[in-house]
Order: structure tokens, then sequence, then C-alpha cells
């Protein structure tokens, strides 16, 4: 529809023209266009091409000015693509208050225990703009027809609301497999247009002061994580296991701060375990058997010391946004100076907790 509206509009400077009278020359849609084929070599894309003059690090210095003059001409006619696109920017900073982050950003730079919902409303933000990114381009319907505008709407479309995310133990989103199958996706766009790729990093980069001063601890944490998922954690047990078993450890540690609500905080991991298998029938037996045998506290010759090595030579980047990930021993460890020196602050225990878990006052 758009397209449409800038033929009819040169056709009417034209024939106005023709009578001395031609207030659009050169559209700046045209205008656009033409010195995008001079600088670039290549045709404008509709499906991708917007995105990356007008957020490109360095295409965009010449092109998103023009972007702009683009947008306002077509805001006139009533474009709904220029409308779209005009908002982005302004949904970017309110989403990011909207959905807590900037909040989650200033409490976390206080030291603030909030390192979970810090990077849990930061995955679902990423997500969210890059919904709306390819929203802004395809709205709910169209489907994308050239390569890159297939790359950025698979790349869209890979949401943690997906049911195939839902982790079948937890009941929670697979973090993991989630993030896996985005990076997978940013990938290809990489592949398939680089600049692309560079301009969707640009504009999915937070703006609000707080978050931008977290966001490469986020970065750098969620790279360790990806590490640490590839040590085997536990020898004798294959990898999806591991994962299983794991799920279950959180299941574990949620049960237990359950029962300390109450007032019960030295339940044994036995009566944890019963209570558990009895509220979850669909986890199959073998499943709380492997859970059982590599529990934190149980037998230290499963655990594959290589990945303990990692988690303490990686505690400043993960453990103040994964502290789940450090159980009791190796708090202990890390408390007393054994191993690599703690240059992480971590989060403040409460009394309870730290009793819990076994560490002085």
């Amino acid at each position: 529809a758009e397209q449409v509206v800038f033929q009819e509009t040169d056709v009417l400077s034209l024939t106005l023209a023709g009578i001395g009278f031609n207030p659009y020359p050169t559209s700046p849609n045209r205008l656009l266009r033409e010195e995008w084929k001079d600088t670039t070599g290549k045709d404008f894309n509709d499906e991708v091409d917007w995105i990356v003059a007008d957020s490109h690090p360095e295409l965009s210095i010449e092109f998103s000015p023009m972007v702009a003059a683009s947008n306002a001409s077509s805001l006139k006619f009533g474009s709904l693509s220029a409308l779209r696109r005009d908002r982005i920017e302004e949904f970017r900073g309110q989403e990011e208050v909207k959905s807590g982050l900037e909040r989650d950003a200033t409490d976390f730079l206080a030291g603030k225990d909030v390192g979970i919902a810090l990077i849990n409303d930061w995955l679902d933000h990423q997500a969210n703009m890059s919904a709306v990114v390819s929203f802004n381009v395809f709205g709910d319907d169209r489907q994308a027809e050239t390569p890159e505008g297939k790359a950025l709407q698979a790349w869209g479309e890979v949401q943690p609301s997906d049911e195939k995310y839902r982790d079948a133990i937890t009941r929670d989103v697979d973090r993991d497999a989630y993030r896996a199958d985005k990076e997978a996706a940013f990938a290809k766009i990489r592949r398939v247009y680089p600049e692309l790729a560079d301009a969707l990093e640009a504009r999915t980069r937070a703006v609000s002061p707080n978050l931008i001063k977290v966001e490469p601890e986020i970065l750098a944490a969620l790279d360790s994580l990806s590490g640490y998922r590839q040590i085997d954690r536990w020898f004798g047990i294959d990898k999806e296991m591991e994962n299983k078993a794991e799920d279950i450890h959180q299941l574990v540690e949620i049960k237990r701060d359950e029962f300390a609500i109450q007032g019960f905080l030295n339940v044994d991991g036995g009566t944890v375990y019963r209570v558990l298998m009895e509220e979850r029938p669909d986890i199959p037996l073998n499943v709380w058997q492997a859970a059982w045998v590599v529990r934190p506290g149980a037998d230290t010759s499963y655990r594959n010391p290589e990945a303990d090595k990692y988690l303490i030579d990686n505690e400043d980047k993960l453990r103040k946004l994964f502290p789940g990930l450090y159980r009791r021993e190796l708090l202990a460890t890390i408390g007393t100076g054994v191993g690599a020196p703690s240059t992480s602050s971590g989060r403040t225990l409460s009394p309870a907790l730290r009793s819990r878990l076994g560490l002085e006052q």
C-alpha cells in the first residue's frame, strides 16, 4: 500500500509540473532509494533495509535522516508501516520501564538480590523487541519473500512463550533451549545479511540509563552459562539426564523454600524428595533416582571437578545472576578461599539462608 501511495504521489507531481507547479520534485522515498542504490550498489529491500538504513552503526549516519524524512512524508498519507517505524524507538524505552527492567537494573546496581528477576526480564524484553521489529515490517499476516526478510521473520517468531520451550519438569521456560534457537536464528541473519545483524544489535540494545550499565554483565553471564552447560557436570550421566537432574534439584530448592516459609528449616532431603514425587507423578522414576544420586551434598565422586572449577573461575560473571548454580559446598569453598578467590560481592544472604547453607553468621 505504501508503494502505491508514492507512485500516485509521483504521478501527481508530474501532472502538476505540466501546469507549472511541482511541490514534490523528488519524493523523500524515491530520494532514499536512489541514494541507497548509489551507495550500496543494491536495490532497496523493503523487508529489511528500513532497519539497516536507520540503525546500522555506519550506514545510519547517512541514511537515518533520510529514513526520518521518508517516514514524515509517508505519515502524511497514513502509511501504517511508517507509523510502526516511527513508534518503535518510543516503544523501546517505554517497554524497558514497563517491564520492570530499569527498576531491576537500578536494584542490581544497588547490590540487591534481583539477579534472577533481572536476567528473566531481560530475556523476555529481548524476545518482545525482536517480535516488535518483525511485526513492524510484516504485520500480523504478511509473509516474507526475500531470503533476508525470511531470516528476519524467522528470528522474530522464536519466542519463549512457545509451548516447545516449556520445561517438562519445572514447567518454567527452558531458557537454554530458547536462547539456543534464538541465537541460531540470529546467526542465520548474519550469514545472509551481516549489515542487518549489526543493525538489529544496535536497535535492540538498551536505552534506559541503568540498564545500559548492567547489560554488558548480562551478556557476559549468558555467555559464561553457555560455557558451563557444555561441560559434563557429573560422570556416568548423559547430557539429557544431567539437565533433568538439575531441574529436579531446582524443584527441591523451591520446595525447601516453601518449608522454610512455614518455619521448617531442617527438613531432610529424603522427605523433600518423597513429597515432590507424590506431587509430580508425571516425572519418571529413573529421573528421580539420577537426581538423588548426584544431589548436592551426596557422594562427590560423581561430580566432575572441571564443572566446579569453571564455576569458581567465572564466579564474578555468574553468581549474582545465576546464584542457584552455587550449591552449599561450592559456596563454602569460595568463602574459605580454597581455589580461585571470590571477586564478586555475591548476593546478600539472610541469616536464615546462611544457616541453611551451613555458612558462618
